[in-house]
């Protein structure tokens, strides 16, 4: 903007010089018309007395006093002569010099004009991708908010599904998952795209809970069963996609989300590292990966805490 100032302050300078060297030039040519009708008399008047006009003024003096006065006339003369032939040059070569000078003040106009039409394109298109992104910055805010929301639903949903599973899960003999905490072996390899817990996403200066974590495994892979238990629960959830419940004992259970296919059926007693489904991307906004959740009493738990 300030650029562009610039541009628009020269610009009415330029207009201003041009305006004032227009008025000099209509000015100028003025004078040397005049000096022209003056030099034209005189040259004509020359012309008519001859070459030998100042000797013939001379010569016809009456006495030396008269010869000098004479020759006075004729110096004046001269130096008029000479006066308006150095009046008429100056006054041409100033002509010249306004002319050039409205040129170079009507390419500057040209020049300046130009600039701030292209400083104005400039500015009009930061001025656009500036709307843009705040446009796509208000989408990306509200789908954020509309995926926060969801995603509590889901944990309130998911809360209420395995309080109703619990009264009918039955305990496996033996089964002691606290004693393997930190030794499970994952129900897949891969890498970590989302972590446990209450992160602050600066971006949108929100803060994201999550009761699990997401695991980045392509489409088909295997997913297996954490450790021995029941099957209590084969479906679909929103927000979790196609998903299998394990309870593991002593009120633990563990859920797989976003499965592509479930190889189990609810009431099935499963074994540490049985495969239990495929992973894939079901009710997914990450693309393909696993939901893998820990529950204790119904409370999400640290899952990585638990894995080998």
């Amino acid at each position: 903007r300030r650029e562009l100032k610039i541009y628009n302050w020269n610009l009415k300078i330029n207009d201003n010089k041009m305006d004032h060297l227009t008025t000099q030039l209509s000015q100028s040519e003025k004078n040397i018309f005049l000096q022209q009708e003056i030099m034209g008399r005189r040259i004509r008047m020359i012309y008519k007395q001859g070459k030998l006009f100042p000797v013939k003024i001379m010569f016809s003096s009456e006495s030396f006093m008269d010869l000098l006065k004479r020759a006075k006339y004729i110096d004046k003369v001269m130096a008029y002569d000479k006066s308006v032939f150095i009046n008429y040059e100056n006054e041409l070569n100033e002509l010249n010099s306004k002319k050039k000078a409205l040129i170079h003040a009507k390419s500057n106009i040209l020049l300046y004009k130009n600039k701030a039409t292209a400083k104005k394109k400039e500015i009009l298109g930061e001025k656009n991708k500036k709307k843009q992104f705040l446009s796509k910055l208000n989408k990306e805010k509200k789908l954020n908010r509309r995926l926060k929301d969801e995603l509590v639903q889901s944990s309130k949903e998911l809360n209420i599904l395995i309080s109703r599973l619990e009264t009918k899960m039955i305990n496996g003999e033996g089964i002691d998952i606290v004693d393997k905490k930190g030794s499970l072996f994952p129900p897949v390899s891969g890498n970590l795209l989302t972590q446990f817990g209450r992160k602050r996403d600066k971006k949108f200066n929100s803060y994201i809970v999550s009761n699990g974590i997401h695991i980045e495994i392509k489409k088909g892979t295997a997913v297996r069963s954490i450790f021995n238990g029941k099957v209590l629960y084969t479906g679909t959830l929103e927000g979790y996609g196609n998903i299998i419940i394990v309870g593991h004992g002593m009120n633990y259970h563990s859920l797989y989300g976003h499965l592509d296919e479930i190889t189990t059926i609810s009431g099935k007693t499963v074994r540490s590292g049985q495969i239990i489904g495929r992973s894939g991307d079901t009710g997914s906004i990450l693309g393909e990966s696993l939901y893998f959740e820990m529950r204790q009493n119904g409370k999400p738990i640290e899952p990585t805490a638990w894995l080998t």
